[in-house]
């Protein structure tokens, strides 16, 4: 075969996205703040990457944090009073004000296809997959707000 065939060509299949679970989450962000990273540095981290012109990228940080802190707050939520570190204490505290700073607000899908400007099927698929942060109800899901937001960001500026 030539390499207009496309035999040589390599395809490109590195992830575009990460999916973390909400108990990786949140040992990954205490994790982090226990080094010097929580909200002030990542904030002043996306506003250093706008002052670049690399807009995209501090929407990207934006989204990964809002991800990681809905996913934190979901196992927050489900394992409530007994919290784990990534040192196994039981005194784990996720997020830089605790886990009650990280209270979510949950929209509808048809609502998060609006603000996205996709079909609600398309919303489904990320909540599905782990790309946009929310929980099922029964046959419905509710999508955690400013996950839905920092996508929204995101692909504005893409």
């Amino acid at each position: 075969m030539s390499p207009v065939d496309g035999a040589d060509q390599a395809v490109d299949r590195t992830p575009r996205m990460a999916v973390i679970p909400p108990y990786a989450a949140s040992v990954l962000l205490t994790a982090l703040e226990e080094r010097g990273w929580g909200s002030p540095q990542w904030r002043g981290h996306e506003l250093f990457l706008r002052s670049v012109g690399r807009g995209s990228l501090a929407a990207e940080v934006e989204f990964a944090v809002a991800q990681l802190k809905a996913a934190a707050a979901h196992h927050g939520q489900q394992h409530a009073g007994r919290p784990i570190s990534a040192s196994g204490s039981a005194q784990a505290q996720i997020g830089p004000e605790g886990a009650s700073s990280l209270s979510t607000v949950e929209i509808s899908t048809r609502e998060a296809a609006t603000m996205i400007g996709v079909t609600v099927r398309q919303v489904r698929y990320w909540l599905d997959s782990g790309a946009l942060s929310g929980r099922k109800v029964g046959r419905d899901w509710l999508a955690d707000r400013r996950s839905v937001e920092a996508l929204r960001d995101v692909r504005r500026t893409a």
